[in-house]
């Protein structure tokens, strides 16, 4: 109802103490998926996760937020909303935006399609390039070096001078990074001509714009037309000589 709504807008989500965040947490995982992005309930769920960011530093918080987070993640976080206050503290605050990632990683490494929704769902950005190269480069777990690969790959683009350069200095110590990126560090090894191979294939594949028939009468001539309608005293023709213009 409306006064129920006001209610839920006076400070409401300002006064839950941080003790009381994993309760609240709990309570937005309930909701996912049962409410429009309009809903005050979707505004309140995300007001609730944005405030348990900022107390990521308490261990009760993190762990509660990085479950939250990643079923959000699955169920709604990579789509459009209204709502996007928490969206908007992860994007402001990177360095805190990483903690959460390495909480959500080392808990749900067999997640499935775990990068795909870090990416969509705006916890990792291409910002993150460098740090990702060194959490691959420093991670000892075999399970989560796949998940850092896999990230570095989405992130990567060979058009990018600055993330080329990473690269390429980062595979000179990293031979597992060396090869899952040979297509571009090597450009004579088999599997760069795949990769252009592929490239070809995929730009054949796209359909050629089809080239639109001349105008008749060209644009001069109708331009010219128009002038000497409105000399004779036709003024409606004024309209078509904005157009053609």
């Amino acid at each position: 109802t409306g006064l129920y709504e006001m209610f839920l807008r006076q400070n409401f989500v300002e006064a839950i103490a941080p003790d009381d965040l994993r309760v609240a947490l709990a309570w937005t995982e309930r909701e996912l998926g049962c409410r429009d992005s309009i809903s005050p309930f979707s505004r309140l769920a995300d007001e609730i996760r944005a405030r348990a960011f900022g107390f990521l530093h308490l261990p009760q918080v993190a762990s509660a937020l990085a479950g939250s987070t990643w079923r959000w993640l699955i169920s709604d976080g990579i789509y459009p909303s209204r709502h996007d206050k928490f969206k908007d503290r992860l994007a402001a605050e990177p360095e805190r935006r990483r903690e959460l990632v390495l909480l959500i990683v080392a808990t749900t490494a067999a997640g499935e399609n775990l990068s795909f929704h870090l990416c969509h769902g705006q916890l990792i950005s291409i910002d993150d390039f460098s740090w990702l190269l060194e959490r691959h480069r420093s991670t000892d777990s075999p399970g989560l070096r796949p998940v850092w690969l896999d990230l570095i790959r989405r992130t990567f683009d060979p058009r990018d001078a600055r993330r080329t350069e990473l690269l390429s200095e980062a595979s000179r110590t990293d031979r597992a990074l060396a090869t899952e990126f040979r297509w571009f560090l090597d450009p004579s090894s088999p599997e760069a001509r795949e990769w252009k191979e592929r490239q070809g294939e995929w730009g054949r594949s796209i359909p050629a714009r089809p080239t639109p028939p001349p105008l008749d009468p060209p644009p001069a001539q109708r331009v010219l037309s128009s002038l000497e309608r409105i000399e004779a005293g036709d003024v409606k023709w004024f309209v078509g000589l904005s157009r053609d213009l």
